[in-house]
C-alpha cells in the first residue's frame, strides 16, 4: 500500500490527500472500512510514521476526534445543544484538542467551500456533515471566529460548558439550514 500526502512546507499542513494505492496486497472492494481507517490514520498524522503507530498504539486517541464529529459536526438544530452541551461538559482537560479539532475540520471546509481544497473525509460519527459541505463560506468563517472567540474565553476561565454551549448554538444559527418548526 502506498500512502500519498501533499503538504505545505515549513507548516506540514496537510494540503491534499490522503489517498491510499493498493497494489494487491488488499482487495479495495472488500476492505472498505479498513482503507477508510488507514485515510483518517493518515491525514491525523501528517505522513508521519511514528504518529501513526502511536495513535494505534493508543485506543484514547481517537476519543477526542470521536467526540468532536458526535457533538460538533452533528448538531441538527437549537433543540439539540442541551443533549450535545451534556456530553461535552466533563470534558474540560479535552477543550483544547476538541477546539483545534473543530477548528481544524472547519478550515477544511471554509477551503472546500472556496473551491481551493477538496472535500474533507466525511467521518461515521458525524451526523450532520452534509451540511457544512454546502455552507456558505462567510457562515463557516463565523463559526472560526467563533472557535477563536472560545479560546480567548479558555484563556480568561470561562467555563468550558458555558463555552461548548455557545459553539453549538452557533454551529446550529450559521451552518444548518433553517427548518420550520
Amino acid at each position: 500500500m502506498i500512502v500519498v500526502l501533499t503538504l505545505e512546507r515549513g507548516s506540514n499542513q496537510l494540503l491534499a490527500g490522503p489517498d491510499i494505492v493498493s497494489r494487491g496486497f488488499v482487495y479495495v472492494r472488500e476492505s472498505e472500512e479498513l482503507l477508510d481507517k488507514a485515510r483518517e490514520i493518515a491525514a491525523l498524522c501528517g505522513g508521519s510514521l511514528g504518529a501513526a503507530l502511536d495513535m494505534l498504539q493508543n485506543p484514547a486517541f481517537f476519543a477526542p476526534h470521536e467526540l468532536c464529529e458526535r457533538t460538533f459536526f452533528s448538531v441538527h438544530g437549537a433543540r439539540d445543544v442541551p443533549v450535545l452541551s451534556f456530553l461535552l461538559k466533563d470534558k474540560k482537560d479535552d477543550a483544547d484538542e476538541l477546539l483545534s479539532l473543530l477548528s481544524q475540520k472547519a478550515r477544511e471546509y471554509l477551503l472546500y467551500a472556496m473551491r481551493a481544497g477538496e472535500l474533507p473525509q466525511r467521518a461515521r460519527e458525524a451526523a450532520c456533515q452534509e451540511w457544512w459541505e454546502h455552507a456558505a463560506p462567510a457562515r463557516i468563517e463565523r463559526v472560526l471566529a467563533a472557535v477563536l472567540e472560545a479560546r480567548k474565553q479558555r484563556a480568561a476561565n470561562v467555563s468550558w460548558p458555558a463555552i461548548a454551549e455557545n459553539l453549538l448554538f452557533i454551529i446550529s444559527e450559521e451552518i444548518v439550514p433553517w427548518q420550520p418548526s
